[in-house]
């Protein structure tokens, strides 16, 4: 797939040079001979198929032929395989591989465990797996040469590059990036303007008040080619069209190839050129790329007259020290630019479908993601990192699971382009890798809880087993983040058809301790939702209580009276008027007094009448629907809401039209309605090509039921559309979103699934998706072809509809990527779940469970919640279960901080940086990123780790670093490159600039809107 466009790329290619190649030049033209393989980690095989048929050959090959000839170069891109190599590979192999990359024959490029996507990764992932690349990098083959680490990021492969890029490269202290996969129309035209290399600009931040500047950017260098060698050139592929270089041929070869060069660097600014060497696992056979390469490089530089040219083997930093050095000024983008979507040269196929595809590989992915992370930061606060001759295990299954975190973002793995055995592969890797998590929390909590006789799982059927056999079971529910939570959690038990308790009997205490405020748990048949306060980096304990006996209930009840009366001081208190009736309407004739401590504990408890009710509405029957007499029906119009939100339904349809916000009082058209695509012949994994536009699923819902806890805890609407969609509508009482939870799936080919909203909004066909979960992004529809495939953008987290004229914006979060498109005013959908007989890699018959939260208010105020409100729904508490009734832990809550993290500042990471160096990485960053439209949340935030961390884990200074640790922040030295309107003098980001990189414990940290700064740090405990 990834090749078959070259031949096509390289006739049209050709046609913008056939005026240049026959004119001479009295400068020679000065060629760079790149030679790379591209070893996808992971695609039609898996990554260990491909090392041990491939790879291992490549470096083997490499290494020899570069220590036989100092003339030859390679460049080294995936330490995945590197590392494989290098637990494979002999000592003297290992020790020729580092005195190459000493003696700068092969560099090291980019550095990551893989070269990751730009669509589907969301950030946190893409920097912990360059990191987890360049610490290996800098503890294995240049730890004494800093200066040898990677300059120069290498995406050659990914299917069109994010805006953020310029950012995540700037703040690694990488002087360039090269990219490949661009539109063609629009890599045509920057060959023939000579722009294939500009200044690539991120969105820069200032502070008033401390000077401090953050202006990320990047050189963009272009390849005007696909990365492979020169069409001809290749030894490794078909003799026939690509000969063996001898005496006879080899001035003509010599031609052919000079000709094909010089069209080449005629779209450059000057007669410097960068050619790539290779291809997809090319170099298996080292000696004949070689060796044949440079009988024509000996020839054609011995010939100076005849070709005019001056060619050599060379490496990424080799050609940009050229380049550098004559003083050229390059074009400058705007900011916030990015490469999507990416068309082919063939048929102007827009590769848009891999931001749906395989979405059961991207929901495992994230969650994953979450695991890891709650390890990392729940390892980092537990000291085991001074109790390693116990613990070592914990900590390398952390370690493991990084790792195979760092695969799950290869361009071909999250995307879903590759075929079953590799998808499979990961799949299978990410569930031993959380089983292996698993083991390594429960050590954690353990030791954190001083607990015995308890042991926690993941697997909610532990939960379900201890009720029915003991009656009880013990839940923790832990935060990973720097923020104190207050929101409800889920636990279902729907997928058991038996139980042997009542869902109505169950209890919920804080365990060893008192029940919950009845207003704090509530549950709709087989599912139990709890309103938890999780402190900011902690864990609250809860028992799940099946009590079925009138004296267990009374005395219950008891506890909670004489709790109250002695816990009645010094609490704040919330008051309530409302029960709920048999109907399920709200009365005001009762009450309903909540106390609760600083940290949100509840210390008394009461009475409320338990009354889970299901109502199921025949819709389009309204004589019917009339005589049920329910408050919320008026007509053939049902309503649901809390104190933020009003839902009404359509109950001829059973589909919603209308959303309120009831505190600013507005109004919208909220349809909600499921589509599907038809897939044409060249629909696929990588692609999206349909037939014509999206036809309605069904005109009214099969099945409709709603669902209401006591006093309206929880409200939900439970839709079924089709067989293979069911969706779920809830509101909870104290939160101000709308959830909407999703089970799609499965599909026959040749099938695209949408779901998509039109809510009257103002928009005029524009709206935003996020970068890497990291920025909002203004999209926009490309009529250009005024095809669907050209209108879908990525979508990593979440996307918004805007309405400037009247001050009014709707946020879609989602809790994994997908595509998404508006092609109307007032209009976006998203794509759920894709199968098409294409490649036949897109069969896709599984079910995936996806979660879409909307809120809908003033521009303003959605600013102000949007970045906090998607990384705490990326990163959701996390459960695990065990057995309680005989377990017995000295702390079952833990508050990680002193106080919880200003609503602005993310702790993005905490955590040790590997098994041989103790030291951790603590990465700040301000959410509010500099294209947010409210200008009074636009704006620095200061930290001072003193007053958050000085309790429990401490440390004398920081050191600051680069974003992934390369470097100290003044041993970061990048070009200074020209570009047309520079600012002077020049930015923060001068190469001279000196940086405090010493922090002491107790001193502010300045974060630039959207900044991230990482510190390095020895901890104390």
């Amino acid at each position: 797939m990834k090749s078959f466009l070259i031949f096509f790329s390289f006739c049209l290619f050709l046609i913008p040079f056939s005026k240049v190649v026959t004119e001479t030049t009295e400068t020679p033209v000065t060629v760079h001979i790149l030679p790379h393989s591209h070893c996808d980690v992971g695609w039609q095989d898996t990554p260990e198929g491909y090392y041990t048929t491939r790879v291992k050959h490549i470096l083997d090959s490499v290494v020899e032929q570069c220590s036989a000839n100092p003339e030859y170069r390679f460049i080294w891109v995936e330490v995945w395989f590197l590392q494989q190599w290098w637990a494979d590979s002999t000592e003297l192999q290992r020790e020729q591989f580092k005195a190459l990359v000493e003696k700068k024959q092969i560099e090291l490029v980019l550095g990551g465990i893989v070269m990751s996507d730009d669509a589907n990764v969301y950030f946190e992932d893409d920097i912990d797996q360059l990191t987890e690349g360049h610490t290996w990098l800098k503890e294995n083959v240049v730890p004494d040469h800093p200066e040898l680490l990677p300059k120069h990021a290498w995406h050659i492969d990914p299917f069109g590059e994010s805006s953020w890029n310029p950012t995540v490269f700037n703040d690694i202290c990488f002087d360039v990036f090269v990219i490949n996969r661009i539109s063609q129309s629009l890599k045509n035209l920057y060959m023939a303007d000579q722009d294939l290399e500009f200044i690539w600009r991120g969105l820069e931040s200032k502070s008033a008040s401390s000077g401090r500047e953050h202006n990320p950017w990047v050189l963009g260098h272009v390849l005007p080619h696909h990365y492979s060698a020169p069409p001809g050139f290749n030894w490794e592929d078909d003799p026939k069209t690509n000969p063996a270089i001898t005496a006879e041929n080899i001035d003509d070869r010599a031609t052919v190839l000079c000709t094909w060069l010089k069209g080449v660097a005629a779209t450059f600014q000057d007669n410097i050129l960068l050619q790539t060497f290779g291809d997809d696992f090319k170099f298996q056979h080292a000696s004949w790329q070689y060796g044949n390469m440079s009988l024509l490089i000996d020839y054609i530089n011995s010939n100076p007259e005849k070709f005019n040219m001056i060619i050599q083997f060379s490496t990424l930093r080799e050609y940009f020290d050229d380049l550098y050095s004559r003083e050229l000024e390059f074009p400058v983008t705007t900011q916030n630019f990015d490469f999507f979507p990416y068309d082919s040269t063939v048929n102007n196929d827009y590769w848009t479908g891999y931001f749906t595809s395989w979405p059961i590989v991207k929901r495992l992915v994230r969650y994953t993601s979450n695991i890891l992370r709650t390890a990392d930061f729940f390892w980092s606060l537990s000291g085991f990192q001074f109790f390693n001759e116990i613990y070592t295990k914990t900590f390398e299954n952390i370690l493991w699971l990084r790792r195979e975190m760092g695969v799950a973002q290869h361009h071909d793995t999250i995307t879903g382009t590759s075929p079953q055995i590799n998808l499979r592969r990961v799949q299978e890797q990410l569930l031993h890798g959380q089983s292996l998590v698993k083991d390594s929390l429960n050590n954690i909590l353990i030791m954190m809880q001083e607990a015995s006789g308890i042991s926690y799982q993941f697997n909610i059927d532990l939960l379900v087993k201890e009720i029915e056999t003991h009656q009880e079971a013990a839940v923790v529910v832990m935060n990973n983040l720097a923020w104190k939570r207050e929101e409800w959690i889920k636990i279902s038990l729907e997928n058991y058809t038996l139980l042997l308790f009542e869902m109505k009997d169950i209890k919920v205490k804080y365990f060893g301790g008192l029940e919950l405020n009845p207003s704090h748990y509530t549950f709709i048949n087989k599912e139990l939702f709890i309103y938890s306060y999780l402190p900011p980096l902690g864990y609250q304990c809860y028992s799940i209580v099946s009590s079925t006996t009138d004296d267990e209930k009374q005395n219950e009840n008891k506890n909670g009276n004489e709790n109250e009366n002695e816990n009645g001081n010094g609490n704040r208190n919330r008051n309530r008027n409302e029960i709920q009736n048999g109907n399920g309407n709200r009365n005001k004739n009762g009450n309903r007094n909540e106390n609760l401590n600083d940290e949100g504990l509840e210390i008394e408890t009461e009475n409320v009448v338990k009354s889970a009710k299901e109502i199921e509405i025949e819709i389009g029957d309204l004589d019917k629907i009339s005589k049920m007499n329910l408050p919320n029906i008026q007509g053939n119009l049902f309503t649901m809401e809390n104190e933020y939100y009003q839902i009404t339904f359509d109950l001829s349809t059973g589909k919603p039209i209308q959303l309120k916000n009831i505190e600013i009082e507005r109004e919208i058209p909220f349809e909600y309605d499921w589509y599907q695509y038809i897939g044409s012949l060249e629909d696929n994994n990588y692609i999206l090509n349909v037939e014509k536009n999206a036809t309605k699923l069904a005109e009214k819902v099969t099945t409709f039921k709603y669902y209401t806890s006591d006093s309206h805890l929880v409200q939900e609407v439970r839709i079924t559309i089709d067989y293979n969609i069911k969706q779920t509508i809830r509101l909870y009482e104290r939160i101000p979103e709308v959830e909407i939870e999703i089970d799609v799936g499965s599909i026959l080919p040749p099938q695209e699934l949408i779901s998509r909203f039109n809510v009257g909004l103002e928009t005029n066909g524009y709206f935003y998706t996020d970068s890497f979960g990291f920025q909002l992004f203004e999209k926009y529809k490309w009529t250009k072809w005024d095809s669907i495939s050209s209108s879908y953008r990525p979508m990593t987290s979440y996307a918004a509809l805007r309405d400037e004229k009247n001050d009014l914006q709707m946020t879609f979060i989602h809790d994994f990527a997908r595509g998404a498109a508006s092609l109307d005013s007032g209009s976006i959908e998203f794509m759920h779940v894709r199968a098409d007989f294409g490649n036949g890699w897109l069969l896709d018959g599984t079910t995936t469970n996806q979660k879409i939260w909307i809120t809908f208010d003033s521009i303003e105020k959605q600013e102000q919640s949007r970045a906090k409100s998607n990384i705490i729904h990326q990163r959701a508490p996390l459960l695990m279960y065990s057995a309680g009734y005989n377990a017995r832990m000295n702390c079952p809550r833990f508050n990680g901080l002193k106080e919880p993290f200003p609503d602005h500042t993310h702790l993005v990471s905490l955590k040790r940086i590997s098994k041989d160096n103790p030291k951790s990485i603590i990465r700040l960053m301000n959410v509010i990123t500099p294209e947010t439209a409210n200008s009074d949340v636009n704006q620095p935030v200061d930290i001072n780790l003193f007053h958050y961390f000085k309790d429990y884990l401490k440390f004398d200074e920081s050191t600051e670093i680069t974003l992934t640790g390369l470097w100290d922040k003044n041993s970061c030295q990048r070009k200074d490159w020209k570009w047309s309107n520079k600012p002077e003098p020049h930015s923060s980001e001068d190469k001279n600039q000196q940086y405090n990189v010493k922090y002491p414990f107790n001193k502010d940290i300045e974060l630039l809107p959207g900044e991230i700064r990482t510190f390095e740090i020895e901890t104390q405990y």
